[in-house]
């Protein structure tokens, strides 16, 4: 529901409060309406200060890779979480997306889920984010290339009259916001990895049994980084120095609770849909930036000429086309990888898109290409089974799907290039495809490289 142009932010929600005061008690008896929505266009406002300056127990950001759409949210009007080891992933995505066709237009979930089906029990890292969560937010500032609006969502529940009364107090605390001060990250006073440098090697060597015995053509092995800080670190705080190193990326926080947060600058679309219009990418092969144009031009000259990375990248981009073959009639994908050049890295990158064919389900879709060979390997199944014998740590929501969801339009990436902050200490996660002919010395070069704008803001 449309409620007007305003001047200041401040005037949007003073005038959304009282439409939802009005409002919400009809909801009750409504049949058949699952919830109510409510859009105001406000004056240009960044979304990361609207997020700093608003705190609340549940806040999320996300961005595009070109910054053409940013998101901040806060709270909940509704929010879909599966602990329970019972209920499958299919089950719980259909639930997901069912909620959609039958909430009003403008709605977005916004969430994620792991990348191994089950926790380890020898690792709590994770247990506060479940297998899969996705939120409706009570408050969300949308900025696109348009304009920028302030919305507000409740949905049906036994408890209206309650949930009614904070989204109505909620909005009379939305203001806008001061201009973003410079971000303060405290020194890290220690730092782990898990593998350590030799635990690596012995764990690609590992590998490499499945490899040369054909078992597997490709597999991802990933690493924990573990910084602890002196004092506690401001998960707003991170995601702002972030955004500002890393401007070619995409961009999530998932706040749950003041001291931990899952937040990234990630290069890697998983899909993106609009109506039946599909579009993934393949992104395998690494190079870092040079320092200079002529050091860069030969870096990119080595990784397009690599057999191994070629290599590497055919097996993910070969993946994606396959599976989404059998959802599309019609498959468009360039004829060699292009470079897509990051501040700090490159990589290859293959483009691939598609028309869906009719009906189709995005529980579907995020269950197939979950995960590609860029961050599990091939074939999948064996794959994701060996790196959860291989490795010594839990991935959680590292390497899977992450973004938001509405009825007619999608956006998931892949959350690697991220950390996860708890209290002091953040745990930063980067992966290297392994190959027959991958050198671990390389390969851990590599996963140092990827936590690079990390370390960047961590230590200046």
């Amino acid at each position: 529901m449309q409620i007007g142009v305003f001047d200041s932010v401040e005037a949007a929600a003073r005038s959304m409060a009282e439409e939802v005061a009005r409002q919400a008690p009809t909801l009750a008896g409504a049949n058949g309406i699952a919830g109510l929505r409510w859009e105001a266009v406000v004056p240009d406002t960044d979304p990361l200060a609207w997020l700093n300056y608003h705190n609340h127990l549940i806040r999320m950001y996300c961005s595009n890779r070109e910054r053409r759409l940013q998101i901040a949210a806060i709270g909940v009007a509704d929010m879909l979480r599966y602990k329970d080891e019972e209920i499958a992933p299919r089950e719980a995505l259909d639930y997901v997306f069912s909620r959609l066709n039958v909430l009003p237009p403008g709605v977005r979930y916004y969430g994620g889920m792991r990348f191994h089906d089950h926790p380890r029990p020898d690792d709590p890292t994770w247990r506060r984010f479940g297998r899969i969560r996705f939120v409706l937010p009570s408050v969300e500032l949308i900025r696109d290339e348009q304009h920028t609006v302030l919305a507000a969502n409740l949905v049906a529940s036994p408890d209206l009259v309650r949930d009614g009364a904070l989204l109505t107090a909620l909005l009379k605390h939305i203001k806008t916001p001061p201009i973003l001060p410079a971000a303060h990250l405290p020194q890290p006073v220690s730092r782990a990895n898990n593998p350590d440098r030799d635990q690596w090697e012995t764990m690609v060597l590992r590998a490499y049994d499945a490899l040369t015995s054909g078992t597997l053509t490709k597999i991802v092995l990933a690493r924990r980084c573990l910084f602890d800080f002196g004092e506690p670190l401001q998960p707003m705080a991170l995601l702002q120095r972030l955004h500002e190193v890393t401007p070619d990326s995409f961009h999530f926080c998932f706040n749950y609770g003041d001291e931990i947060a899952f937040i990234g600058a990630t290069p890697e679309r998983l899909y993106q849909r609009k109506g039946a219009t599909i579009i993934s990418e393949a992104l395998a092969g690494t190079r870092p930036r040079g320092a200079t144009e002529e050091d860069d031009r030969w870096l990119e000259s080595e990784l397009m000429a690599s057999a191994k990375e070629r290599q590497e990248h055919h097996v993910v981009a070969d993946a994606i086309t396959r599976i989404l073959s059998g959802f599309c009639d019609h498959l468009d994908q360039h004829d060699k990888p292009e470079v897509l050049k990051l501040r700090y890295v490159q990589h290859l990158r293959t483009v691939i898109t598609g028309q869906l064919k009719t009906p189709f389900s995005d529980a579907d879709l995020l269950l197939a290409l979950h995960p590609t060979p860029a961050v599990g390997g091939c074939p999948k199944q064996d794959a994701v089974e060996r790196i959860d014998e291989l490795e010594p740590f839990d991935r959680g929501w590292y390497a899977a799907p992450i973004g938001w969801a509405m009825k007619d339009e999608v956006e998931f990436a892949v959350a690697i290039r991220c950390g996860l902050v708890e209290g002091s200490r953040l745990a930063l996660f980067s992966g290297a495809g392994i190959m027959p002919d991958s050198d671990p010395e390389m390969e851990w070069r590599e996963i140092e490289s990827k936590i690079g704008s990390f370390l960047r803001i961590l230590t200046t």
